[in-house]
């Protein structure tokens, strides 16, 4: 994964980066908690909460999960649920991210960057 570089007065600051990374770090906490909690629970919905996942390295069964087909964008988009983000493990969780990264920077020619969510096919 590459990044694009920017202006250094874009950079955030070091106050902003620590706030940042404070609520990560407690997010990753609820979220592990939230986890472990549900982990057992979760037979009981099986059938409905658990629709099949695309493989990590399936970037386009991704999108189409994430984004919904590119026929039916709209109707079709996968919202990121507790329970759905709860069943992703660190890895495809990042390689997710990459990926929405990836979409973002191939519709940046396309769209204006305020209104660029991602998901245009």
């Amino acid at each position: 994964m590459s990044f694009v570089p920017c202006k250094p007065s874009r950079l955030p600051s070091v106050l902003w980066e620590r706030a940042v990374l404070s609520d990560f770090s407690d997010t990753r906490e609820r979220l592990r908690y939230l986890r472990s909690a549900t982990h057992a629970q979760s037979h009981l919905h099986a059938q409905t909460t658990h629709a099949p996942l695309p493989h990590v390295s399936d970037a386009q069964g991704w999108r189409a999960f994430c984004c919904g087909p590119a026929s039916d964008a709209a109707q079709q988009q996968t919202m990121p649920l507790l329970h759905i983000v709860l069943r992703l493990d660190s890895t495809t969780t990042t390689r997710v991210f990459a990926y929405h990264v990836e979409w973002l920077q191939e519709e940046e020619e396309i769209l204006d960057p305020r209104q660029s969510l991602g998901c245009t096919h």
